[in-house]
């Protein structure tokens, strides 16, 4: 389930996590509930850079959210690509996912390692397989 914090004149807010939303709550004298809703966005590290991602509830696999439309660009640094994301859940009037700057910065680096590890079995496998 997923927690919601919603501000006036501002973005949405989700959480995975109803501790941390109603911290966030408290702190910005904003409500914080349970959030059933059928869209949201968060961002991603494919291989072309940083990317914000709008999920969208699907019926057809038993209404898990998957992905259903990616941002422009393909940014450097999360922090660039959250921007992004804050826009698509402006204009869409759904909101996103929360990131701290921490949250932002532990991961990049993880998914930047889990990327190169990727990399590596890949080149292996070729290897091990006669592939250029």
């Amino acid at each position: 389930m997923l927690f919601q914090v919603a501000r006036p004149e501002q973005t949405t807010l989700l959480f995975q996590h109803a501790k941390d939303a109603e911290d966030f709550a408290n702190a910005n004298n904003a409500k914080c509930e349970p959030w059933n809703g059928e869209a949201y966005v968060d961002i991603y590290l494919p291989v072309a850079g940083w990317k914000c991602v709008m999920y969208s509830r699907d019926d057809d696999v038993g209404g898990m959210f998957t992905p259903w439309q990616t941002g422009f660009c393909g940014w450097e640094t999360p922090k660039e690509a959250y921007a992004e994301a804050h826009i698509m859940a402006e204009g869409y009037g759904i909101p996103v996912m929360y990131q701290s700057e921490s949250e932002l910065a532990t991961r990049d680096a993880r998914e930047r390692q889990e990327q190169q590890e990727s990399i590596a079995r890949m080149k292996a496998l070729k290897e091990q397989w006669g592939l250029k």
